[in-house]
């Protein structure tokens, strides 16, 4: 004999049982757990918690030296392009007489060893100021620059600057050169 439950409301007992009910359920559960997943990866790719984790990051290495026995390097000076430099030097990027005059000063500093995180492209500005940061890195002879590397879909590119080095890696005179 049939519940007065399943006679008044004869879906209830039809949802427990019927196959496509159960499948249109289980789908529903997907979309919202790969919704839920589409949505974390746009939070995580956006970066909202970038700044937050630079943060976390710089005390964690705060909280790492305060309380490690191993004394970190005071010999190591960091320059930077930042605000303060444009305002006094101009925009970026800078002549390369500018770079000249930071690797000289930088050796009369007795630095041991400089390290260039930029990557030189192209020509700069004049011809003299490219000219003038390859005498001074020649002169420091402890630079180490920065290089990319990439790949190009036509068989040669338009032009292309290189630089070549001499045996003691010091770049060589007139070494940064169209290969058009």
């Amino acid at each position: 004999m049939p519940s007065i439950k399943t006679e008044l409301f004869p879906t209830m007992a039809r949802r427990k049982t019927d196959p496509i009910l159960r499948l249109l359920r289980i789908g529903r559960a997907f979309s919202f757990g790969w919704c839920l997943l589409a949505a974390g990866i746009i939070l995580v790719a956006a970066g909202p918690f970038e700044a937050m984790d630079h943060q976390v990051y710089d005390l964690k290495l705060g909280l790492r030296a305060h309380f490690s026995d191993v004394a970190s390097a005071t010999d190591i000076v960091h320059l930077d392009v930042d605000d303060q430099a444009i305002h006094a030097f101009g925009p970026w990027p800078w002549d390369r007489s500018q770079s000249a005059a930071i690797v000289r000063r930088l050796k009369e500093f007795q630095a041991r060893a400089v390290l260039l995180d930029v990557i030189y492209s192209s020509e700069g500005k004049t011809a003299e100021g490219d000219q003038a940061f390859f005498e001074a890195i020649r002169e420091a002879g402890n630079v180490v620059a920065a290089f990319g590397a990439g790949l190009s879909a036509s068989p040669r590119p338009k032009a292309e600057w290189a630089i070549h080095t001499t045996r003691s890696g010091a770049p060589d005179r007139g070494s940064l050169r169209s290969k058009a």
